[in-house]
């Protein structure tokens, strides 16, 4: 039995009007929501972390109260340590500058041993010319020796015995040149001493340099 036919007609229609407003009502509500649905749907898989970040969030604000006072300990001597930055900056340059300087004078002191070092070469060539030398002045000294010997005889036959002729002449020059070479002798011995003094003085600078010991002549 259709329950519909004991109805007006003007009732049926307001009730076929009814359901269709709700229908419609229903299609909008679904059209509107439609966009939505995968966001929902993200939202229902989320729920679960969400709830569980809720549950563990009074431990997180324990961790953040933490992490405040750790910054709060740390930033202190954080902000001192920038201030002194710049005095420490400027301890740096002047530290730099003198190293820069050291730097130089080691420059200088490598050029200068590099200027020796080529001076010693040299010498140790000289030092043999030096032996040698010293050699024919020992040589000279011990005639020197024997010629001064014969100055005193000189003199005294200069000034007691009759002249000759020409002789006594040649006795008196060879007396004179006789003072005249120890004069020389002594002045070249001194020079030779001074060159000795000099190459010993290098030698205990610049390192052992390949000269024969003539000091201790």
């Amino acid at each position: 039995m259709n329950p519909f036919a004991s109805m007006p007609a003007w009732a049926a229609r307001v009730v076929a009007v009814q359901l269709i407003a709700v229908l419609t009502m229903l299609i909008v509500g679904l059209v509107i929501l439609l966009p939505f649905l995968p966001r929902l749907a993200a939202a229902g898989v989320a729920l679960p972390e969400l709830t569980e970040s809720a549950e563990r969030s009074p431990r997180t604000l324990d961790q953040v109260e933490r992490i405040d006072g750790n910054v709060a300990r740390v930033v202190p001597p954080v902000l001192e340590a920038v201030a002194v930055l710049p005095e420490v900056g400027d301890q740096l340059t002047q530290l730099l500058d003198v190293a820069r300087s050291l730097g130089a004078t080691a420059d200088g002191v490598v050029s200068a041993a590099d200027r020796v070092a080529g001076a010693a070469e040299p010498l140790g060539s000289v030092g043999g010319d030096i032996r040698a030398l010293r050699e024919q002045i020992d040589g000279l000294e011990s005639q020197l020796a024997s010629l001064q010997g014969l100055q005193e005889p000189i003199d005294s036959l200069a000034t007691s015995a009759r002249p000759l002729p020409g002789q006594l002449e040649q006795l008196t020059a060879a007396a004179t040149a006789i003072a005249t070479v120890a004069d020389v002798l002594d002045q070249l011995v001194g020079s030779i001493g001074r060159m000795e003094q000099h190459v010993a003085n290098l030698d205990r600078k610049t390192g052992p340099v390949l000269l024969p010991d003539l000091t201790s002549r």
